[in-house]
């Protein structure tokens, strides 16, 4: 999720089919795609063809609520610097090889037990190849990330996740009116707690799409795809899902475009040690995007689903979400964003049943000083109803960041 809360998806995962690619692009249009994004990559290191971007960001963080829990309340300052990498090699035409990430420290003013180092979500390894009419896609994903406050399970901890690797590779065809797409991913998470250490797990997931253009601005198709799930440890229960559906997307005007999923997720459960055996599980998913820019200086993306997924204190969960995204930039050099969230969660087959709902909002303002430098600052609460009562909370963080590319 940016802005904390908005993710990739396809299939369901947390390592779940879901989080595939939603789009298949034509072959020519990719190439096409990535000559243009050599020839804009911003860079300030340039050796023959490579381009390396270099920035570096500042933020300072008031957080009222770090444990999320207000039976245990702790607020601090958190100071956190960090260096962005974004590189492009292009081998041949169309061929091309990428690397990004943002490396950081989080420095607690008053708890410093909770410092720790920080990979982003979003780093990678990525190398594109075309052979003939097909697009491979090679690639690394990789994190190292504690950001509570964007899972909506989690509560009464002030530092929940850890490492995340994601290695695999996907394969997309473009028969004119008729896209084919597979792509095999193998997810690993290993939590950084030790506590936390129960949720350390392999998913192998396995995705399949086919999709027909029905007129110029519309396509449809059927999307399907394979997980099995095994922990590390003889906890939760390992599981298997299999997920099938029908997929959207629409080109309304050049401006608008919306994309809708719905289907079917199958859960199997293997037996624990702990918690023996449970039930299978069948429930629809579901996915709608709707993207518009009305005019140069305004747009807004709506966002909302339902995903199945491993889960925190359990073996499953189930995430209805909604989320509006604005942004605004009428004034020169200055853009405002912010938006609306809405989560209703559950968690089963684990040593804590969890029913929740959190809502929140959130508001930025950014302002380019000068061409390599610029300021924001940006609000977001958020407020969480459990079942649960210890793991209600009410957070309020407020971050001022100065970002500067070299």
């Amino acid at each position: 999720m940016t802005s904390r809360y908005l993710c990739l998806a396809l299939l369901p995962v947390c390592a779940s089919a879901q989080e595939a690619l939603r789009t298949s692009l034509a072959s020519e249009r990719i190439a096409e795609q990535r000559r243009l994004e050599f020839e804009n990559q911003p860079y300030n290191l340039r050796w023959g063809d490579l381009k390396i971007g270099l920035s570096t960001s500042v933020s300072l963080e008031y957080n009222d609520n770090i444990r999320l829990s207000d039976a245990y309340q702790q607020s601090d300052e958190i100071l956190r610097p960090q260096l962005h990498v974004n590189s492009i090699y292009p081998i041949g035409e169309a061929n091309s090889l990428k690397f990004n990430s943002s490396v950081g420290y989080d420095a607690y003013f008053t708890h410093s037990e909770y410092n720790r180092l920080s990979i982003r979500p979003g780093s990678e390894l990525e190398f594109d190849v075309f052979v003939r009419d097909f697009r491979i896609n090679f690639h690394d994903r990789f994190s190292y990330s504690m950001d509570t406050g964007g899972i909506g399970a989690v509560s009464g901890v002030a530092r929940y996740g850890g490492y995340r690797n994601t290695v695999g590779v996907s394969v997309a065809r473009d028969f004119r009116d008729f896209v084919t797409q597979f792509g095999y991913d193998y997810d690993t998470f290993l939590s950084s707690e030790k506590y936390n250490s129960y949720l350390d797990r392999d998913t192998h997931n396995i995705i399949a799409r086919a999709g027909l253009a029905v007129h110029p601005t519309a396509t449809v198709g059927l999307e399907a795809g394979f997980s099995p799930t095994l922990y590390h440890q003889p906890l939760l229960n390992n599981s298997t899902s299999l997920s099938g559906g029908v997929y959207g997307e629409w080109r309304l005007s050049e401006h608008i475009r919306f994309q809708p999923r719905v289907g079917l997720s199958y859960y199997t459960f293997d037996s624990s040690p702990i918690f023996g055996s449970q039930p299978a599980n069948t429930a629809y998913y579901f996915g709608l995007r709707w993207e518009h820019n009305i005019s140069q200086t305004v747009s807004y993306s709506l966002d909302s689903g339902r995903d199945l997924r491993p889960g925190i204190w359990g073996s499953l969960s189930d995430l209805f979400h909604a989320g509006l995204n604005l942004s605004w930039r009428g004034i020169r050099n200055v853009t405002l964003t912010g938006g609306p969230l809405y989560e209703d969660g559950s968690e089963k087959f684990g040593y804590r049943d969890d029913q929740y709902t959190r809502i929140g909002f959130n508001v930025g303002a950014s302002y380019q000083i000068m061409e390599k430098l610029t300021a924001s600052l940006g609000y977001r609460f958020s407020i969480k109803d459990s079942s649960n009562y210890v793991w209600n909370y009410t957070q309020n963080v407020v971050t001022a960041t100065v970002n500067y590319l070299f």
